[in-house]
Parts: C-alpha cells; sequence; structure tokens
C-alpha cells in the first residue's frame, strides 16, 4: 500500500503511519519542490493526502481515498473520484 502526503504534519504522526504497518510505504512529498504531480499516476497509490488528484484516476487503479485540504472539491468534478468508489 501506498500514502502519498503533500501536507505537512508533524515528522512524529509520519513515522506512527510508517510503524503501524510493514506493509504501508508512506511518501512525504510535502517539503519536495521537485514534486511532480504527474507521479501520482502510480498504480500502486491507495491514498492521497493534499491537494491533488490525479489526472487520469485510471492511472491509479488502487486509489481508494482522496484527502484534500479544502471545502470545496469543485476541481475534481471533470472526473469524480466518487463514481469510482474512492472516499474524498
Amino acid at each position: 500500500m501506498r500514502l502519498i502526503l503533500d501536507v505537512e504534519i508533524r515528522p512524529e504522526t509520519v513515522e506512527r503511519l510508517r510503524a503501524g504497518s510493514p506493509d504501508l510505504k508512506v511518501d512525504d512529498v510535502s517539503a519536495d519542490d521537485s514534486f511532480d504531480v504527474r507521479a501520482l499516476a502510480d498504480p500502486d497509490v491507495e491514498i492521497i493526502v493534499g491537494p491533488w488528484a490525479p489526472a487520469d484516476l485510471d492511472a491509479v487503479p488502487r486509489l481508494r481515498w482522496l484527502q484534500v485540504p479544502s471545502a470545496g472539491v469543485n476541481h475534481l468534478a471533470a472526473d469524480p473520484p466518487w463514481n469510482k468508489g474512492v472516499v474524498v
């Protein structure tokens, strides 16, 4: 399972996530200015926490959870993740 974090959270929280499951790969890209949002289109990604969504949801067949740090999700309406069973 792969989790991409593109929001700042405390380092100890990231470590607790990593310690919670040996099968969970946590990629904290919140401080990575070179992070390319195209990297979200990874077939192993199951959880994304951040302001971006994959441009092509079909490229992320395992995605189950998309958490955005905003009140609105209008930017997701073109290809609604909730129509594909993704919790937003």
